[in-house]
């Protein structure tokens, strides 16, 4: 993903691309939550099982889906997790060793795993937001690659350390923060 490039100039994309996606071509299983669930309860437990591996593979605990509430709980989750409307964020978070250290894949590309966060239970009023990793391919054959490439590349620099000089002369270390130059953002700043 970090060398998708969009648009006729071949350049990574932005925030602006990912605003310009205009997918309203979503099946009635994405936009309705009961039309998910009542998919997902419909299934044998063992493809049940098979799909939520595929979806949360890290979910390991929850992949014996032996118990009828196990069963239950997933398939409100996957439920949740496939509509447009439930899923309200997606990171790339890269891969952190003990001693806290990026990971790397053999060819350079640095390891990492998306996130979402989801509403469980879009009938009541207040909803606390959900955290899942997700998988990787499932993760690529339900979202647009450029919103994905584009999420990976402000994964990869908010993993980045930044540094700059304060008046003193001390240089301070940043982590987490991304470049606003590279993003072409305009902001103002109001002197009160």
């Amino acid at each position: 993903m970090r060398n998708f490039r969009v648009g006729k100039d071949h350049r990574l994309p932005t925030l602006q691309d990912v605003e310009k996606l205009k997918n309203e071509d979503f099946t009635d299983f994405q936009m309705y939550p009961t039309v998910a669930f009542d998919y997902y309860k419909s299934l044998p437990k063992k493809n049940l099982e098979h799909i939520w591996k595929d979806v949360a593979p890290e979910n390991k605990k929850e992949h014996n889906l032996s118990e009828k509430a196990d069963a239950l709980k997933a398939t409100k989750m996957l439920a949740a997790v496939s509509n447009v409307k439930q899923v309200k964020y997606l990171a790339w978070k890269p891969e952190k060793s003990d001693t806290g250290d990026e990971q790397y894949h053999d060819d350079g590309s640095l390891k990492g795993k998306y996130v979402c966060q989801y509403i469980l239970d879009s009938t009541k009023k207040t909803s606390n937001l959900k955290e899942l990793t997700l998988g990787t391919d499932w993760v690529e054959r339900n979202f647009s690659l450029t919103a994905l490439a584009y999420i990976q590349r402000l994964g990869y620099d908010n993993a980045r350390k930044s540094s700059y000089q304060e008046a003193k002369g001390d240089s301070v270390n940043l982590l987490g923060f991304v470049n606003i130059q590279n993003e072409n953002v305009t902001f103002s700043v109001d002197d009160v």
